[in-house]
């Protein structure tokens, strides 16, 4: 039972870590597609604007090639698809696999 708990801590101390970085950038998503200046930006002016925040909100594990603006029919989207690996013992890893879109506000 021990060895179980001892297992459990262990997963919730290596990926911690890795899912509150996303949730802190899932956060950062949603207030860099909301500033003003960004409405009818382009694609690089919109990278650049992540870029800036992930370096204030001191985000080290995420960059600005994990993201992509997408068109899909008459919606734009700000997309983040990115893969954190952590060593759990021995010869294991755990892969982990995040995605996350944000909807651009349409056009006024």
């Amino acid at each position: 039972m021990l060895a179980l708990a001892a297992f459990f801590v262990t997963l919730l101390v290596r990926m911690g870590p890795s899912y509150m970085t996303y949730f802190q950038v899932r956060s950062l998503m949603d207030r860099v597609i909301e500033k003003p200046e960004l409405r009818g930006a382009g694609t690089r002016q919109v990278l650049a604007a992540v870029s800036r925040q992930l370096y204030i909100d001191g985000v080290r594990t995420v960059d600005k090639s994990d993201f992509q603006i997408k068109r899909e029919g008459n919606e734009v989207f700000l997309v983040l698809d990115y893969q954190a690996q952590e060593h759990l013992g021995f010869n294991v890893d755990v892969l982990m696999h995040f995605e996350h879109r944000v909807p651009f506000p349409p056009r006024p």
